[in-house]
């Protein structure tokens, strides 16, 4: 928490506390869009957090007027914040999180493996893991609900799942913090809810949403294999509904 002096004008001044931005990155939910207007708004006072570590993230919170906690800087990026001993600290500032339809984003991830599978390839076969090639074989062999482990900071292996337990966690820190959580099919609204919150405003024509590109994939799977897409994240789905639910408000 930083504090500023407030100069009334003749009135006395007044020592005020003002809030950082913490934006809370879960893949394939229009992220990167919401970091550009990040950048758009803070510039130079974003801080791209590279630790898991709460004393840090607490400290760039007092330097810095805005913190992105990326998944892609640490695979458990979020397991020091989304636990209750945290709950003071981000009560303190104003934290921002997107989630996304599990369908799209199942679709978003597998699509992601594809474009990049020159870089992810030699960590699957570390772990002597087939990518997946197809849909099917994602839907096989990657395990599911990911913007909920994502958002807990956990990484799903073998036996270790998300459960109903982990989703009640989520939610009941999500309400007990104050986290303003929005949809990536609702970006507008969030954008507005932010913009609400902070006093910052974004130019929208700067403003490109680009994790829509792959709904044309979506568009052409057959009926039964969007069921098991939908099959594949149930928790995901209560997430998101939540979300949804208070993403206007």
């Amino acid at each position: 928490m930083r504090y500023y002096w407030l100069t009334g004008g003749g009135l006395r001044d007044e020592l005020v506390k003002r809030k950082t931005t913490i934006f809370l990155h879960v893949p394939k939910t229009g992220g990167t869009t919401f970091h550009g207007i990040l950048r758009q708004v803070y510039g130079s006072g974003v801080k791209y957090c590279s630790t898991t570590d709460l004393e840090d993230i607490q400290r760039n919170a007092e330097q810095y007027e805005c913190l992105v906690l990326h998944w892609y800087k640490d695979a458990f990026m979020h397991k020091n914040l989304m636990v209750p001993q945290a709950a003071e600290f981000l009560k303190e500032h104003d934290v921002f999180c997107m989630f996304r339809a599990p369908v799209p984003h199942s679709v978003s991830l597998f699509c992601d493996l594809q474009r990049r599978k020159d870089q992810i390839l030699p960590i699957y076969e570390r772990l002597g893991r087939a990518l997946p090639a197809t849909m099917k074989q994602y839907l096989d062999t990657e395990p599911g609900n990911q913007q909920l482990a994502c958002f807990l900071g956990r990484i799903q292996t073998g036996e270790q799942l998300v459960t109903k337990t982990e989703l009640k966690l989520a939610q009941s820190l999500i309400h007990a913090c104050g986290i303003h959580v929005g949809v990536l099919e609702r970006f507008d609204a969030f954008l507005e809810k932010f913009e609400h919150i902070t006093g910052h405003f974004a130019r929208r024509d700067d403003v490109h949403i680009l994790n829509r590109g792959n709904l044309g994939y979506v568009g052409i799977l057959e009926e039964d294999m969007l069921k098991r897409i939908s099959a594949h994240s149930p928790l995901d789905q209560l997430l998101y509904e939540s979300a949804l639910g208070t993403c206007c408000h």
